[in-house]
C-alpha cells in the first residue's frame, strides 16, 4: 500500500462528501499518513501539522477519510496479493526493498478486483469509519464516494 493510492481514493470522496474540508486535505494527509499509507496512531503536534500553528489535529472527515481508505486499501490489497498466492513473495520482496505484488494506482486497484472483493472493501471501510469517530450516515457517504470511483474506474 502506498499512500499516493490512500490519497488518489481519499481524496475525490472528501470533495463530494465534505467539499469545505477540500481546501485542507492535502496538508492533513501529509499530516496523518505514513508514507507506506499507514495513518499515524499518535497525531503528530507542532506548528508544521497544518501550516498554520495548530497544535491539535480537528477531527475531521478528511481524518476519517484517510482511515476509511487506508482500510480499504489494505484489505484489497491483501485479497489481490492471497489471491495471487503470493505472500511469501511480498514478504521477501519488502525485505529487498522492493514493491510487492499489490496495486500501486487507483486504475491499477480497480483492474485486480471483483464485486465480492469491493463488498469487502465495503464492509471494512465501514468498520474503519465507525473506529475512526465518523457517524454512520458520514462513513456510509465516504464508502460509497470511494467505490463509485473505483467502479467508475473498473468500467475504462
Amino acid at each position: 500500500m502506498t499512500r499516493e493510492l490512500v490519497i488518489e481514493l481519499a481524496k475525490p470522496a472528501v470533495a463530494a462528501v465534505a467539499p469545505d474540508e477540500a481546501p485542507v486535505f492535502d496538508s492533513v494527509a501529509q499530516a496523518r499518513l505514513t508514507t507506506s499509507g499507514q495513518v499515524r496512531k499518535a497525531r503528530r503536534r507542532g506548528h508544521d501539522v497544518l501550516g498554520s500553528g495548530l497544535e491539535v489535529v480537528v477531527e475531521t472527515i478528511t481524518d476519517g477519510s484517510l482511515y476509511i481508505a487506508s482500510a480499504m486499501v489494505g484489505v484489497a490489497t491483501e485479497r489481490v496479493v492471497v489471491s495471487a498466492g503470493k505472500r511469501v513473495s511480498r514478504w521477501i520482496r519488502k525485505l529487498r526493498g522492493k514493491g510487492g505484488p499489490g496495486p500501486v494506482t487507483l486504475d491499477d486497484l480497480a483492474a485486480k478486483v471483483d464485486e465480492r472483493d469491493l463488498e469487502i472493501m465495503r464492509l471494512r471501510g465501514l468498520l474503519a469509519g465507525a473506529e475512526a469517530g465518523l457517524t454512520r450516515e458520514q462513513s456510509e457517504a465516504l464508502v460509497t464516494a470511494m467505490l463509485t470511483e473505483v467502479r467508475a474506474r473498473t468500467d475504462r
